[in-house]
C-alpha cells in the first residue's frame, strides 16, 4: 500500500466521521479501506434508522440542527422533553447491562451534541425530526421518545450517503472491494500501516454465496472467454454478458432476471386489480390505464415486485435516487400520496416505524 497519514479500516458511521476528522485536522494523505464492493458500501449505517442521540437540557437547542421546524410542526417543542447527560449515561448503562467503559462512555455522553453539531456543520450530514421512528400524536403535539428525535435525512441511506459525498469532496480515497488483513507493527510497537487484500468480482460473488445471499447477479465483463462464464456461473451468477453490448439486451436481461427472483413468468405484474407490464412501462386498474410519472412508476414497480414484504422507506429512497440531497425529506410521503390517489384502490398499507407494504388483500376489503 502506498504511504499515507491516516489509514482507516471500515466505512461505516464511525469510520468515515473518523476520516474526515483526521482530514479537517491537518492530516494530507487519507485513505478509507471498504472491504465491500461500492454498490454495498455502508454497511449497518446503510440500513440503520439513522437516528443521533445526544445530550440537550433545554428542546430548543435541537434548533440549531432543525432550523424552521416550528414551520413544518405546529408547536414542535412542547412534545419535546430534556435529555440530560446523566439519562443518556444511565440509558448507555442500562443496554450494555453496565459493561460499557465508564471512561470512553462519559467522554462520549459530555460531546455528543458538540459532534452531531460538527458533523451537520463539517460533514454535511442533512437532519430531519424522527418522526415515523419514535413521534406518536397526541392532543395535536406530536410527544417524542426521549432522545431520539433528530436523524439524519433519509435514515441510514442518507447517513451514509452523505458521509462518502464528504469524504470524497475532502479528498479522501476510498478503496473498495479491499480487506485489512493484518497490522503492522513495527519494533518500537507502533502500528505503521496495515496489509490488504483486493478481491476481484467472482472472489467476492463467491464470498456472496457462502454468506447465502441470495441477490440476483449478471456479471458484465471484457472477460470473453468460454472458461471465464464458466466460473462466473459457478461462483453464483445468474447471467453474464460480455462487452461490447447493446444496451437494450441489458436491459431486457435486467428485467428478466428480476422477474425470476421475484416469481414472475412474464413482464406483467399483478396486484389485486392493479396491474404493471415492465416492458411497455404500462399501468392499469381494472383495465383502465394509469397515468404515471418516472419518479411514481419506480416506486410502484419496486413495491410490486416486493408484495408481501415491508419495504422501508429508506430502501425507496435508495432505489429512486443515487447521489441527490436538494429534494424535500418527505418525497417519498409525496410519491406515495400521490400514487394512492391516482390508483384509487387500497393496497399500500403504511406499517407505522417501518414502511410500506403492498397488500393486494386490502384492496378487496
Amino acid at each position: 500500500m502506498n504511504q499515507y497519514d491516516v489509514i482507516v479500516v471500515g466505512a461505516g458511521n464511525a469510520a468515515l466521521a473518523a476520516a474526515v476528522s483526521a482530514k479537517e485536522n491537518g492530516a494530507e494523505r487519507v485513505v478509507v479501506i471498504e472491504k465491500a464492493p461500492r454498490e454495498m458500501r455502508g454497511g449497518n449505517t446503510h440500513w440503520s434508522g439513522g437516528v443521533l442521540r445526544f445530550a440537550f437540557d433545554d428542546p430548543r437547542e435541537i434548533g440549531e440542527l432543525l432550523p424552521n421546524v416550528e414551520e413544518e410542526y405546529e408547536n414542535f417543542y412542547d412534545g419535546v422533553s430534556p435529555y440530560s447527560k446523566e439519562d443518556f449515561h444511565g440509558d448507555l448503562m442500562r443496554v450494555t447491562s453496565g459493561r460499557t467503559d465508564p471512561v470512553l462512555s462519559k467522554l462520549l455522553v459530555h460531546n455528543s451534541f458538540d459532534t452531531v453539531k460538527w458533523m451537520k456543520k463539517v460533514g454535511g450530514i442533512k437532519m430531519e425530526p424522527a418522526i415515523t421512528l419514535s413521534a406518536v400524536k397526541k392532543d395535536n403535539v406530536m410527544v417524542w421518545a426521549r432522545g431520539l428525535v433528530v436523524r439524519a435525512e433519509h435514515e441510514g441511506v442518507g447517513l451514509s450517503r452523505s458521509w462518502f459525498a464528504t469524504a470524497e469532496r475532502l479528498g479522501i480515497e476510498i478503496r473498495y472491494g479491499t480487506a485489512a488483513t493484518e497490522i503492522l507493527v513495527g519494533d518500537d510497537g507502533r502500528v505503521n500501516g496495515v496489509k490488504v487484500r483486493d478481491d476481484d468480482g467472482v472472489s467476492v460473488l463467491n464470498a456472496w454465496r457462502r454468506e447465502e445471499r441470495k441477490v440476483p447477479v449478471i456479471i458484465l465483463t471484457a472477460r470473453d472467454r468460454w472458461s471465464d462464464k464458466v466460473q462466473g456461473f459457478d461462483a453464483g451468477a445468474d447471467d453474464y454478458v460480455t462487452k461490447p453490448f447493446h444496451m437494450e439486451e441489458l436491459l431486457a436481461r435486467v428485467r428478466a432476471l428480476l422477474r425470476r427472483a421475484t416469481g414472475h413468468a412474464t413482464s406483467e405484474i399483478a396486484c389485486g386489480p392493479v396491474r404493471l407490464d415492465t416492458r411497455s412501462g404500462r399501468v392499469v386498474v381494472d383495465g383502465n390505464p394509469v397515468k404515471l410519472t418516472s419518479h411514481e412508476y419506480r416506486l410502484l414497480s419496486y413495491l410490486m415486485h416486493h408484495t408481501g414484504r415491508i419495504v422501508s422507506r429508506g430502501e425507496l429512497t435508495e432505489h429512486l435516487y443515487d447521489q441527490d440531497f436538494d429534494r424535500d425529506s418527505n418525497t417519498i410521503e409525496v410519491f406515495i400520496g400521490r400514487l394512492r390517489k391516482k390508483l384509487g384502490v387500497d393496497i399500500i398499507q403504511t406499517v407505522r416505524g417501518l414502511g410500506y407494504l403492498l397488500d393486494a388483500t386490502r384492496s378487496q376489503a
